[in-house]
């Protein structure tokens, strides 16, 4: 299944927040798909 997360106008760390809420719920081989206008989150989802 492929989860899309839209995480558009979400000021740091709300982004990475709600990825780790989508995290918890996924299933092996499930897919998440952000979108996000932060430019933070290129770095702040990796660390």
């Amino acid at each position: 299944m492929k989860i899309n997360l839209d995480t558009k106008r979400l000021l740091c760390p709300m982004p990475v927040i709600r990825l780790g809420e989508a995290i918890e719920k996924i299933e092996a081989g499930d897919t998440i798909q952000a979108t996000a206008t932060n430019p933070s989150v290129l770095h702040d989802i990796p660390a």
